[in-house]
């Protein structure tokens, strides 16, 4: 496969990343999006430990659960810095805890500008974008934290949540051991979060579109290594061809040395001396046979 077949392909999966088999940035809620109802069945119970039924598929989803409005208002305003969606004055995404997403057609737009306003710089290798990618799973496996308190926005402690990401809170005497990843934000509610939760393992290996990433990256990765082996062979190519060049100087210098130049007199009185002795010899030659006949008519 040549490196712009390699390139072809890399693309889609880079796509699929963001938004899932299938899907396009214009039509997330037929496709990215496609399926994602009850907000806590998609974006997990990280209190009773269960992923979320959507968590991880795509970036798209997984930017559902955490920035996205309900449209009852229970949720946070701009909770990850900038309004998402097109419903009504805040954004919203969702109507309710129990219906699917709404207004995502401008929800990636939204999502790139302003993450794009945010970003200290833009990635310019596979490695770069390795290191962002180990420091996500990195604070995975540290976790999302969720605090817990017996009324109004008192505190009485927290803990952090393996692969979580996001916040939630619980009542103290709670029936729940955590969050739940509903869109809510925390008062007087027993279990409540902002978030994602993405099962058990906080290694990344369930979160299926940061297996296609490193995959595409393999693939990037691939066709770089290729790109300069080809580079390095060229480049010894023509420093072959440099030493080649070099080499066929010095010989005809050494041969110009050892045949030194005649003058151009010269060589025209050589040639004419040669002709001479040529003409000389045949000559010579041609009395030598004459004078035998001339003997045999002497009396």
């Amino acid at each position: 496969m040549s490196a712009a077949e390699n390139i072809e392909k890399a693309k889609p999966e880079f796509a699929q990343v963001i938004f899932g088999d299938g899907g396009n940035e214009s039509d997330l809620e037929h496709t990215a999006l496609n399926g994602v109802g009850y907000r806590v069945t998609a974006c997990g119970k990280p209190g009773q430990d269960t992923k979320g039924e959507s968590a991880g598929n795509n970036l798209a989803v997984d930017f559902f659960c955490l920035c996205a409005q309900r449209q009852d208002g229970a949720g946070i305003n701009q909770v990850c810095g900038f309004y998402v969606g097109s419903n009504r004055e805040n954004g919203q995404l969702c109507r309710s805890g129990t219906r699917g997403p709404m207004g995502s057609s401008t929800m990636s737009a939204s999502i790139k500008g302003c993450c794009g306003k945010h970003m200290q710089k833009h990635p310019k290798s596979t490695t770069e974008v390795r290191h962002i990618l180990d420091q996500f799973l990195k604070h995975l496996k540290t976790g999302g934290v969720y605090r817990w308190g017996d009324s109004g926005d008192k505190v009485d402690g927290s803990k952090r949540k393996a692969a979580m990401l996001g916040a939630g809170v619980r009542k103290k005497n709670g029936s729940e051991n955590g969050p739940v990843c509903d869109g809510k934000k925390g008062k007087s509610q027993s279990s409540v979060g902002v978030c994602v939760y993405y099962g058990t393992e906080s290694d990344g290996k369930n979160i299926s579109w940061a297996i296609k990433f490193e995959t595409a990256l393999a693939r990037v990765d691939y066709v770089n290594n290729n790109t300069d082996s080809i580079q390095r062979a060229l480049h010894k190519l023509q420093m072959l061809l440099h030493r080649a060049e070099q080499i066929y100087e010095t010989a005809k210098v050494i041969t110009e040395i050892q045949r030194p130049a005649v003058p151009k007199a010269f060589q025209n009185e050589s040639v004419n001396l040669t002709a001479y002795n040529a003409m000389r010899t045949r000559s010579y030659s041609r009395r030598a046979y004459i004078i035998p006949l001339w003997a045999l008519f002497l009396p």
